[in-house]
């Protein structure tokens, strides 16, 4: 799908409670409005210094390295230019959140504020990245750091630390993450 039409989705669902497929208008004043809300410009630009990034001509990538630099000094929020992340995507309140180079995140996540996503080894050459499936919610300060793997529809638990792989549709919480019940919301 084109830039626009992911760009378009992240705001109908960032305009929602929870994910729902949908159509729903947009507008450019609509997105103008929204751009003033950290928690969704911070998903617009990251759309935008991606793309960029990944560009084979370099003036794209520096202009996507100093957009990249520049959110994350404004949001307080790390989320890495080779982060796969799918659309739709939303963030709670955007500040302390951190997404690692090589994480993959699915369709319809939300994130809440203090979230972290990345390695669990700090200067080591390869270490495994978090993989999150859709329709995952996150809640503050979890981290999930390793090569863990978090099953579609599921729900970490506040302050959780997830070091282990989560099934689909379960409920993990506590330091480190225990599961606690299957997701009945799916």
């Amino acid at each position: 799908m084109s830039i626009l039409g992911d760009l378009k989705r992240d705001l109908i669902f960032f305009k929602r409670k929870f994910y729902i497929d949908s159509n729903e208008g947009v507008n450019f004043f609509s997105v103008l409005k929204y751009m003033l809300i950290p928690s969704y410009a911070i998903v617009f630009w990251f759309r935008i210094y991606s793309k960029l990034s990944k560009s084979r001509y370099f003036i794209n990538k520096m202009l996507g390295k100093l957009i990249y630099y520049r959110c994350s000094a404004k949001y307080g929020c790390d989320i890495h230019p080779d982060a796969k992340i799918g659309v739709p995507f939303k963030l709670g309140h955007p500040f302390g959140v951190v997404v690692g180079p090589s994480v993959i995140i699915g369709n319809g996540v939300y994130l809440f504020n203090d979230v972290t996503l990345g390695n669990k080894n700090v200067g080591v050459e390869f270490d495994e990245m978090p993989i999150v499936g859709d329709n995952v919610i996150i809640g503050v300060g979890s981290r999930i750091i390793g090569g863990v793997v978090v099953g579609p529809n599921s729900i970490i638990g506040a302050n959780s630390v997830v070091l282990e792989n989560v099934g689909a549709c379960e409920v993990w919480a506590g330091s480190p993450a225990k599961f606690i019940k299957k997701n009945d919301f799916y």
